[in-house]
């Protein structure tokens, strides 16, 4: 299957080291999901089509760098 890097339902996997993360528990890693960036709104931390590992959250800070799913 061709990957498209758009594609939302397209799944790959990757070892990742989650004792970086202080996951306690299976529960806890379903908070988590990589994805790839789109667009130039992040730089210059984060560029286009780098992959950022996002946190399911409800709060944030100013200092946050967010990811917003709206509907």
């Amino acid at each position: 299957m061709k990957s498209n890097i758009y594609d939302i339902n397209y799944l790959d996997t990757f070892p990742f080291p989650t004792k970086e993360l202080n996951i306690s528990s299976n529960e806890d890693i379903k908070n988590y999901f990589f994805t790839r960036a789109k667009g130039e709104s992040m730089l210059p931390v984060i560029k286009e089509n780098d992959i950022v590992l996002i946190k399911i959250q409800n709060d944030i800070s100013p200092a946050d760098n967010t990811l917003v799913i709206h509907n």
